[in-house]
């Protein structure tokens, strides 16, 4: 990470592990209405009695307003482009 930019795109639902990973890049990226992150899914926060949408638990309007990733986009292609101008 000191030495070489990290760049991360979320395409999809990410949690645990990946989630840490595009949260903790030099670069992020999530695609609006597609990609998700966050450490525990719906499933696992209905246990509790809260009961959200993938989008409404970590989509990436919540995520790109609360700085945990950099950038959203409308497609995996722009995903891709917004990747390549940031190298």
């Amino acid at each position: 990470l000191s030495q070489i930019p990290v760049v991360s795109l979320a395409l999809g639902s990410v949690a645990g592990q990946g989630a840490a990973r595009v949260a903790g890049s030099h670069y992020s990226v999530m695609v609006k209405d597609i990609s998700q992150l966050f450490i525990a899914g719906p499933p696992v926060v209905a246990k509790i009695g809260q009961n959200f949408s993938k989008n409404e638990l970590g989509g990436s309007g919540i995520h790109t307003r609360n700085g945990v990733v950099d950038d959203e986009v409308p497609s995996e292609q722009a995903a891709f482009e917004a990747a390549r101008r940031y190298g």
